[in-house]
């Protein structure tokens, strides 16, 4: 009997950590939504993101809560030398954003497996032997186990800069990788996120 009473209060205490942990998880992202926008930002997506310029103002709005959200969450790493700016972190939360949007039930939970941005300045270069010639990337994703590895994105700048301002370029990278955390969010990659039916 002590036992299963001593197995009852651990329990309950885990429950109530997990609870309290998701409300002031929801209280902060609520705060967050309701913080202003600054001018400056909407001003560099307007003049450096052909996708934002496509979109409605309803939808900006929305956009600008997640981005929010996104910045605060998601933690940004410069690689072989690179300085990552809040412009230039803006410029990748937008877009990966605007996957988000439509969710009003935020099911996509703001990529909850995804804790790192690896920025390159150019291509990637990924090996899978160390005998053979790296190859080279554009962008990487790999979700972290729900176990509590960590999940990353690895991007190429020059690649984002380029793609970000204009649709000509017939490809985002940035919508590429993080359709993957999407995708991978509950287990095996199955080509769409968890639906509702």
């Amino acid at each position: 009997m002590p036992n299963l009473l001593l197995f009852l209060l651990v329990a309950l205490s885990i429950c109530v950590i997990i609870f309290a942990n998701k409300f002031k998880l929801k209280k902060r992202r609520a705060k967050l939504k309701k913080s202003g926008f600054p001018k400056e930002w909407i001003s560099v997506l307007e003049s450096e993101i052909y996708l934002y310029r496509k979109l409605p103002d309803y939808l900006k709005q929305e956009l600008h809560e997640h981005s929010k959200i996104f910045l605060a969450e998601k933690k940004f790493i410069g690689k072989d030398g690179f300085v990552v700016t809040n412009k230039i972190r803006l410029k990748i939360a937008s877009q990966a954003c605007i996957l988000l949007l439509g969710d009003k039930l935020n099911n996509r939970n703001y990529f909850p497996y995804l804790k790192y941005i690896y920025i390159y300045p150019s291509h990637i270069e990924g090996k899978t032997n160390p005998k053979q010639l790296p190859n080279l990337l554009l962008g990487q994703s790999s979700v972290g186990y729900k176990s509590g590895h960590d999940g990353v994105i690895s991007l190429s700048w020059s690649q984002i800069y380029r793609e970000s301002l204009s649709q000509n370029q017939g490809e985002n990278v940035v919508l590429h990788e993080f359709a993957h955390q999407l995708d991978q969010e509950f287990g095996t990659a199955t080509g769409m996120p968890r639906l509702p039916t």
